[in-house]
């Protein structure tokens, strides 16, 4: 079975097709930096939202599975 993802919009990506992970951050008025998307860019040059995160938490569960799987 091939390795896919999904996007935020439910379209599957083959895990062969990226070219690399990246996070989106956002500085808070106390100078934290928390991520709060992540996107895949794809072979083609598109960038793709994986997901949208309410707390840095998941989202650093979300780096480490994809990590994993890259």
């Amino acid at each position: 079975m091939e390795k896919m993802i999904v996007t935020e919009y439910s379209r599957p990506i083959m895990m062969q097709k990226v070219k690399e992970f990246t996070q989106r951050t956002m500085f808070l008025a106390d100078e934290r930096v928390i991520p709060y998307a992540v996107f895949a860019l794809l072979d083609s040059g598109e960038m793709v939202n994986i997901g949208n995160f309410n707390d840095a938490d998941t989202a650093e569960i979300i780096r480490i599975i994809l990590d994993i799987f890259a």
